[in-house]
This record gives C-alpha cells, sequence and structure tokens, in this order.
C-alpha cells in the first residue's frame, strides 16, 4: 500500500507526521489488514480530517474501508 499523498503534510503538521510514522510501522510490524493497523489508519484520517485534509482523509478512509471487505 502507498501512502505518498500524505507525505506533503508531514512537514505542515506534526501530529499527522507521528500518526504517519505509526500506520508505516504498523504495515511493517503487524501487516495491512491486521485490525490495529486499520485502528491507526482510522485515526490519521481523523486527523486529517479534523486538519482540514478532506481529501487525504477520505483517501485513507478508502483504503480501511477496502482491507475491512
Amino acid at each position: 500500500m502507498t501512502l505518498n499523498p500524505l507525505c506533503v503534510y508531514t512537514i505542515l503538521h506534526p501530529a499527522c507526521a507521528h500518526g504517519l510514522q505509526v500506520v508505516q510501522q504498523m504495515l511493517k510490524v503487524m501487516g495491512p489488514g491486521h485490525p490495529l493497523t486499520l485502528r491507526s489508519m482510522a485515526n490519521l484520517a481523523v486527523t486529517l480530517g479534523e486538519q482540514g485534509k478532506h481529501t487525504e482523509a477520505e483517501f485513507m478512509q478508502q483504503q480501511v474501508r477496502r482491507k475491512r471487505g
């Protein structure tokens, strides 16, 4: 899975940068379909939405929905 559309915002929003780091680590350690990885991704989507990054938040939510099936 690619998270590149979010990388631009890691410089501007420390909370998003931290959330992205968490998601990347969860993907490596737990795998893309693990419930904790999906929860981390959903949390990042909320953070992005709260920061006004609605397109990026929707992208992340779509990734979560696809993985949850």
